[in-house]
Parts: structure tokens; sequence; C-alpha cells
């Protein structure tokens, strides 16, 4: 990548940090006292937890509903030491509050490089098509087929197409949103520009010689296919400072995701163990009522003492509100608006298997065009965790030449973590369905002897679809924090990763104040 191009895109980048999106939303008054009851123990939960203890709230209770703290991260640990990540999964540069709760709660945790652009570390297949190719074709493929020249480009107009593209996105991101720090983008004030699906988008502003890039960091992290999603989400995620992290690193051959060397469920389980005496946490406890009076809030739990009921002055929900919720019985017609019609999700399964090694070894295995159509359900990724966490950056993995000496770590059986992806909330049956086709795409893929160990199905990536996200839902919710009461967090009313879930609880810790 040359120096111009890498120091245009950061200078350019740099104009976003100078602005904040400000906020005239009311504050959320309790007393110091007052009973705070938390229905949901995962990453948004927890946090939440922790910032109110610290901000001197005394009566904090964490009310979860599974056998654990961690929601969707969830962390299987192999007998041989290390972890097999079934949830939240990866880090990138931009996830500074993770890294301080880690420095603070977790510090033998630590981070290590998942770096999918060294040569034999992503293996791509395409139905129907001879051999594999590397993520660095992939990505080159797709621009050069984007660039349409009558001659094949060479690989430094290419480069040049690619940082061009990277630039105007930025310009476009700025005009669309303004300057502001990764977060919650403000309204759009011309809805046109984004309403459409997030490759219409990349086609609309002449940006297709990034597809790849945004089939990866975003397909692969399960928020949907470029062609389903709302272009809206697309730049959420890929904020002008994730492209300024991704171009810094990657000129400078440095990784800019990261993977835990203990998991994410290990933070989440180790800050509970160290406030165990500031909130309480009850596990096993699923909450199947809520209902707000003019005094109290009374929450009808089910627990392994039968049914009874807890009493709050204030009740934070940190579920997904788009599955199953126990929403308040007394909304009011504008919080229906707001938290009862969120029914757009994703089914996104992910099952840790064992198998023979297979012939091609790497550290994940893509599929890229499953998960759309008729391909929905088919095996979509693998992940080998004993490869990404042992051998991150193995000999010769700049070199241009595919690595193929995995060394030990790459004999005999093999645990992989699979995905297999749905566009619709879940099903009951998803799981049997899942693993029946898991089976079956993995003998075809040379993962032979293949017996599944552990099977999650996530309900994922809540979200608003196109005429709601118009409505201005997002910005509503947060301007309704503290009504009746009621706090909602999680990723129901942000976006679906851990970085958004924390950040959207530091800015709302903010608007929080002790009343006499």
């Amino acid at each position: 990548m040359s120096k111009f191009w890498t120091l245009s895109l950061i200078v350019l980048i740099a104009a976003c940090h100078v602005l904040a999106a400000s906020s005239t939303a009311p504050p959320i008054t309790m007393k110091r006292n007052d009973r705070i009851v938390i229905v949901g123990g995962g990453p948004a939960g927890i946090h939440y937890a922790t910032l109110l203890s610290q901000k001197g709230f005394t009566n904090i209770t964490v009310l979860e509903a599974s056998p654990a703290v961690g929601g969707k991260s969830k962390t299987v640990m192999d007998p041989l030491g290390f972890p097999h990540e079934l949830g939240t999964c990866y880090a990138h540069a931009l996830y500074q509050p993770v890294f301080d709760l880690l420095k603070t709660y977790d510090p033998t945790n630590t981070l290590v490089p998942f770096i999918p652009t060294i040569s034999g570390h992503t293996l791509l297949n395409k139905d129907g098509a001879i051999g594999n190719i590397y993520y660095n074709t992939y990505i080159l493929l797709l621009a050069m087929q984007a660039m349409d020249t009558w001659d094949p480009p060479t690989m430094d107009q290419v480069q040049a197409a690619v940082q061009a593209a990277f630039l105007s996105y930025v310009r476009i991101h700025m005009t669309i949103f303004g300057a502001y720090a990764y977060g919650l983008p403000p309204q759009p004030s011309d809805w046109s520009r984004v309403s459409m699906s997030g490759y219409d988008f990349l086609v609309q502003n002449n940006l297709l010689v990034l597809e790849g890039f945004f089939r990866f960091v975003f397909q692969q992290q399960g928020y949907g296919s470029l062609e389903n999603t709302p272009a809206f989400y697309m730049l959420w995620w890929a904020h002008p400072d994730v492209i300024r992290a991704r171009v810094a690193a990657d000129s400078q051959n440095k990784p800019w995701v990261f993977m835990l060397s203990r998991g994410y469920q290990s933070l989440w389980q180790a800050m509970v163990r160290a406030n165990s005496n500031r909130f309480q946490v009850f596990v096993n406890t699923k909450v199947t009522k809520v209902t707000r009076s003019d005094t109290v809030i009374a929450i009808t739990v089910t627990d392994k003492s039968g049914s009874h009921n807890v009493v709050a002055d204030h009740i934070v929900y940190a579920v997904d509100l788009s599955r199953l919720a126990p929403l308040p019985t007394d909304l009011t017609p504008s919080e229906k608006l707001l938290f009862q019609n969120q029914n757009t999700a994703s089914a996104f399964v992910v099952t840790l298997f064992e198998s023979d090694s297979p012939p091609v070894q790497s550290v994940s295995v893509w599929w890229p065009e499953r998960g759309m159509t008729d391909s929905q359900g088919r095996l979509q990724l693998t992940r080998n965790s004993r490869l990404a966490l042992f051998n991150p950056i193995p000999r010769g993995a700049f070199s241009g030449k595919p690595v193929t000496d995995w060394g030990i770590n790459a004999t005999g059986r093999q645990a992989n973590v699979a995905y297999q992806y749905y566009n619709r909330l879940v099903q009951s049956n998803d799981g049997a369905v899942a693993e029946k086709q898991l089976l079956s795409d993995l003998d075809d893929a040379g993962f032979d002897n293949a017996n599944v160990r552990a099977q999650v199905v996530h309900n994922y990536f809540p979200r608003y679809n196109q005429a709601q996200l118009q409505q201005g839902i997002p910005w509503k919710i947060w301007n309704a924090q503290g009504n009746k009461r009621t706090t909602w967090i999680g990723s129901s009313v942000s976006f679906e990763s851990v970085l958004d879930v924390l950040l959207y609880n530091n800015q709302l810790i903010q608007r929080v104040q002790i009343v006499p």
C-alpha cells in the first residue's frame, strides 16, 4: 500500500474524532438504595450492573434464565485447555472498552492476533467450483471484476482502485452522518442515501471494488448478507474509524483483529466474581411477567424453588426484544411502537464438532455465497480454535506463499467451530435440522468422521427494518430511556456486537443521576 494513500485516508478519517453526537435526552434519576433489577446476565447486563455499582447504587440484582452468565458469549473449554467460542468471538482495534475491562478484571485473558490476510489462514470455497482460493485472492478477484477493464489490471492498479474506494467510502459516510465517534450513528437527514441494501449501496456509490472486504467484515460476523441487510447497519458497523484501523494495521503488517486466549465468557464471569459484594446475580432464574404500578415494579420469576415475585423500583431490560422477551404488561402506546414490534433477527447456529484433519488445513474455511436464498442453513464457515490461538502468525506468514505446515497442531483429530445462518427468527427445530445439514456438508468438505460436541442456536442480530429505521426508533428509544422507571440495553437497542453494547452502556450511565 502506498504511503500516500495510507496518509490520505488516516488524515481524512481523523476528522471523525473532532465531533461527537450531542444528546439532549433527559437524565435518568434513581435513589442510591433503589432496588434495581436487571433482566439478563449477558455482556450488557453484567457490564451495566458494574457501572451502576461504580456510580454508587447499592441494591442491584441480575436475573439470568440460563445456568451461567455470558448470554451470547458462550465459551466451551477444550480438554487441551484452549477455548472454543460459540458466541462472541473477535475484537478489533476499536474495542478499547473490552481491552480496559480485560486489564481490570481478567488480565491473563490476553489478545491473540487473528489475521485472515496471511497466507494459509482463511480458505474460501465455492459450490460447484474446482479447488479453492485464499482470502487475499478472493478480495483481489472481486476488485478486478468490479474494475471491468478491457485488459486485466495490474496489481498496482487494483491496489490503487481499492484505496481510492476506501477514501470515497469515508467521504460518503461523512456526508451522510457527519463526524461522530463510533456508536449509534446520528439520524441521516436524507434517508434516500441509505434506503437500500448494503450491496445496492456499494453499487450506487461505485464501491464494488470493496465488495470482498465488506462481505468478510459483515457477513462472516453473522450480520446477514449484503443483499438483505439495510445499508444503514453496514455503515454503522464499518465506521470510518474501523477503516482507519484496518488501513493503518495493513500498512505495517500488524494485526487489527484479535481473539481472547481464554474466551469472552471468562471476562463476564471474572467481573461477577470481582463485584460479588456490589451486586447479586441469580442464574436459572427466568422472568415470566413484569407489571409496573405507580409505586413498585412486580417481577414474577421461576427458579428452582418455584414461582414467586421480586419487587423493584427500577427495571433494566438486557435481553433480546425480538424473541420471547417478558415485556411489561402495561406498555404504553408509545412503548409498544418502540419495543413490541422488533420482529427481525437471524437464526445463527454455532456448532463445535470434531473430525479427522482435512486434506488442506487452515484456520478458517469460508463459503461466502452460502447463507442466502436457497443456501440458508448450509455450512458457511469453520474455525479451528487450536490453530487460531496457538499458531496465529506461523513462519512465512507474510511471504505470500501458502502456509502448508502448521506443525503438530494440525495433526490428529481436529476440533472446529461451524456456523450456519438463516435470515429469519429462530424456529424450534433449527438445532436438529441444522445438525443434519452440517454433517452432510462436513462430509462433502473433507471433514471426515465428524461428530458434534456442542451446539448453540442464537437468535442473532435483532434489528429494525427500513421503515422502522426511518421512523427513528433507535433514537426514540435513546430519548425514552428511564421512562416509567425502565431502561433498555443490549443488542436489541444498539447493534449485535459487544463493542456497541458496552459503548451504549457507557453513554447511558452518564445520564444516570442519584437523587435524594
